[in-house]
């Protein structure tokens, strides 16, 4: 069962359709391994995917990349993240060292090693 957003109503679809229908509209888009996807279309693709429970390994795993573009891609996105970062209020401008500490689960030896 999958909820219409626009109408609320439940409605029966077989998953398969759905995950064909996601991998053969992104196949459909003319993009090829060395190519940057059209980050809504992308959303979009991921989002179906994730409503009938199939693994995207399958359907995002491509042979090879140009490593030189997804280089660039990798930079722009960085340099977007890092303008976001720096207009968010909470921000704070730490000086060196910093050290930061996730979730340690239990391992007491690392937190008192720093």
């Amino acid at each position: 069962m999958i909820r219409d957003i626009r109408t609320n109503r439940r409605e029966s679809i077989q998953e398969n359709d759905v995950a064909e229908d996601a991998s053969s509209s992104i196949r459909n888009m003319g993009i090829g391994p060395d190519q940057t996807i059209p980050l809504q279309e992308f959303i979009r693709a991921i989002a179906t995917l994730k409503l009938c429970g199939t693994s995207m390994k399958e359907t995002f795993s491509w042979k090879s990349i140009n490593p030189k573009q997804f280089a660039r891609c990798l930079i722009e996105v960085c340099e977007k993240v890092l303008d976001i970062f720096e207009a968010e209020p909470h921000l704070l401008i730490l000086s060196f060292p910093v050290y930061i500490l996730g979730n340690l689960h239990w391992n007491l030896k690392d937190l008192l090693y720093f």
